[in-house]
């Protein structure tokens, strides 16, 4: 009974994130983006700044605003969205900055 238990917690743990999605968490894939907001327009920037982890047991990256904002040269902020990716285990979450 014991090994049951155990095995059922080491199952749900290896099947969550750490990455938050609003699709909910796909086991062997996922990819989604949002919100799904306006298309960039002529003389505006993008800036992206991503945070990964494997398996929620090593984590690493920056996937705040700031760094978003110096990745694109950005000082007035337009519009935020995110990315969002899974893989077998391997998870990455990105912002995504929009702006002049």
């Amino acid at each position: 009974m014991r090994r049951y238990v155990i095995g059922l917690i080491s199952a749900a743990w290896l099947m969550t994130g750490c990455v938050y999605s609003h699709a909910g968490p796909g086991i062997l894939y996922m990819h989604v983006e949002g919100p799904l907001g306006t298309a960039v327009e002529d003389g505006q920037r993008i800036g992206e700044a991503c945070a990964q982890n494997f398996w929620a047991l090593v984590a690493w990256g920056d996937a705040s605003l700031d760094v978003a904002k110096r990745d694109g040269g950005i000082t007035q902020v337009r519009e935020v969205s995110y990315k969002s990716t899974n893989v077998l285990g391997y998870q990455e979450f990105c912002t995504v900055v929009t702006g002049n």
